[in-house]
């Protein structure tokens, strides 16, 4: 099990060598299969039942930290599986949650934020230590707020835009800074902007308003911001879509817990197209969801809300930043097929290769071994622990 030091050391050397444009390697990586190791969780009428798996801490011993979001706690389990307590309950007061948003490591000490913009110390045996609220960080624009996403090293925090949801059919178009702050709630720097989502439009049809929640996840691009566990920096993947066939990349950077640019480098890979039917289909399925309430309009009402759809998927399924300080990025499939999940050392150089069943979802990852949610028949929520062997 990676110690959550050399993440400390690394950041740290990296601090002092600079920031580094490093090239995609052309040498094969290892390739890699899962091998299974440990369960987390049971079934529905098990007491170790997860209910919706949100952050998820991996310890040096192997113990667990799941944040729940249902359950406003966070649910504790030892290196062999076995739940053995509950931290925190719903509510406004010392350790109680109203969400668990992120759990991470500041040295020796564990930090949960909450969705009251408060967080939560912690000692490594899950003793409370204290409740800290977080200070209002300036709006970096008109009609905009930042909320803290996670706690880093040094007194600063990793935060993220947001704004009350607008027509798409406007041709406004709201792009939301990811920021750098400190503590104190005073502005650091902003490293990323990320563009409005599809994943919830407001449309205007006549005098009507009517939001439509969940368009496509599949067409999402907009860039994914990923707290190191252990507080030491933030991976930032740009998977903008390609407008056209041919080889294209997309972009992975590495920032430290200042904002600083660690690496970065730009990956290539090749476009998959978005069959017209897969939109034509979505779009259809959705509006007929609005006709109650928009009538005829609701299918030009939901294509004016959605945009255009880029013709290529995004390159990018998902990424996961690395308990040790490696990086993982799940690269582009369809059809059900097994996913490619690409890993980088904390240096920039890409180490391995392994492909996920697309019913997993990873949570956390080391070199050497990953953490996977998985769905039952009844949609409970297990997690799988693997190794990782040569194949």
């Amino acid at each position: 099990m990676i110690n959550v030091g050399i993440a400390l050391v690394s950041a740290l050397v990296l601090s002092v060598i600079g920031p580094r444009t490093l090239s995609a390697q052309t040498a094969a990586p290892r390739q890699w299969v899962l091998s299974l190791q440990t369960v987390f969780g049971g079934n529905a009428t098990s007491p170790d039942m997860l209910t919706t798996v949100g952050s998820v801490l991996v310890f040096p011993s192997g113990t667990i930290w799941v944040g729940q979001a249902r359950d406003h706690g966070i649910a504790v389990f030892d290196a062999a599986g076995k739940r053995q307590r509950t931290i925190g309950r719903q509510g406004r007061g010392p350790g109680e949650f109203t969400r668990v948003n992120h759990i991470g490591f500041l040295a020796d000490t564990v930090v949960a934020l909450d969705d009251s913009r408060r967080y939560h110390a912690y000692a490594m045996d899950g003793r409370l230590l204290a409740t800290t609220a977080v200070p209002t960080i300036p709006q970096p624009a008109p009609s905009l707020s930042a909320a803290p996403a996670a706690l880093l090293m040094k007194g600063m925090m990793v935060a993220t835009g947001r704004s009350n949801l607008v027509p798409r059919a406007d041709s406004t178009h709201l792009w939301y800074p990811v920021l750098v702050a400190r503590r104190d709630g005073s502005l650091a720097r902003q490293v990323a902007t990320l563009a409005p989502t599809h994943a919830s439009f407001k449309i205007h049809e006549a005098s009507r308003s009517v939001a439509i929640p969940v368009i496509g996840e599949l067409y999402d691009d907009y860039a994914l911001v990923r707290p190191f566990p252990a507080g030491t920096g933030v991976l930032l993947v740009d998977r903008q879509a390609a407008t056209s066939s041919g080889r294209a990349t997309y972009g992975v950077r590495v920032v430290d817990s200042n904002g600083a640019t660690q690496w970065t480098m730009k990956v290539p890979y090749s476009p998959i197209a978005v069959p017209k039917r897969e939109v034509d289909e979505l779009i259809e399925g959705l509006a007929a969801g609005f006709e109650d309430k928009l009538g005829r309009g609701a299918e030009r009402a939901v294509r004016a809300a959605m945009g255009p759809i880029a013709p290529f998927y995004p390159p990018v399924m998902a990424a996961t930043a690395g308990n040790d300080g490696s990086v993982w990025i799940a690269e582009r499939t369809v059809d059900g097929k097994p996913i490619l999940w690409r890993t980088w050392d904390r240096w920039g150089n890409e180490v391995g290769q392994v492909r996920v069943p697309a019913g997993l979802r990873v949570v956390a990852a080391e070199i050497g071994a990953l953490w996977a949610v998985s769905l039952d028949d009844d949609d409970v929520q297990t997690i799988h622990r693997y190794t990782l062997r040569l194949r």
